[in-house]
């Protein structure tokens, strides 16, 4: 389905100089789905939004203008923090590295598996990893 939407005005401009651009609605519906991915949201946990917010259980029961409001809603979200641990295993600079210890929630020690070799680093530069 395809939706035109009208921008917003800046102070000042005409409605000459407004422009109507047209958005595909699956386009609208990954973005949602990729913004509640980012912030580790479930469907369920969606599903919970949308019914407290708009009284629908569904995002395809929303109005054009809800369906931006929601997405606009999920964009300003901050991506959650993993809670680190000591022991645990993650990716450094692409390297499997574990948790020796945490020196702050900004900075730990990690040592490469398989190597005695510690370095601090920055929580913010590791990723986690399964297993």
């Amino acid at each position: 389905m395809l939706t035109a939407v009208e921008n917003l005005s800046l102070a000042g401009e005409t409605s000459e100089e407004q422009a109507t651009q047209f958005v595909y609605w699956d386009d609208l519906i990954r973005q949602i789905d990729a913004q509640m991915e980012r912030i580790g949201w479930t469907v369920e946990r969606g599903r919970q939004d949308l019914l407290k917010k708009y009284g629908v259980h569904s995002r395809l029961l929303l109005s054009d203008s809800q369906v931006f409001e929601f997405l606009d809603f999920l964009q300003t979200q901050p991506t959650p923090q993993p809670a680190w641990k000591v022991g645990q295993k993650c990716l450094y600079n692409g390297l499997k590295v574990v948790i020796e210890r945490l020196i702050n929630s900004v900075v730990a020690v990690v040592r490469r598996i398989g190597t005695i070799e510690e370095v601090e680093v920055a929580l913010v530069h590791l990723k986690p990893m399964s297993g």
